[in-house]
């Protein structure tokens, strides 16, 4: 197999499994880094104000 095809499949693999590791450890941490992930308790512009 041609050596930049190989390296080009690996660098893609590479690639899924960082995304894989930082969706992991980030999964959690709405609160500080909610732009990264899914934030279930409100939607960009219907934040409440505060009480």
């Amino acid at each position: 197999m041609n050596p930049i095809v190989t390296g080009g499949i690996l660098w893609t693999v590479l690639q899924a499994a960082g995304t894989f590791v930082v969706s992991h450890y980030l999964r959690d941490d709405n609160a500080v880094y909610g732009t990264f992930g899914r934030c279930s308790d409100s939607s960009p512009g219907s934040a409440s104000p505060p009480r």
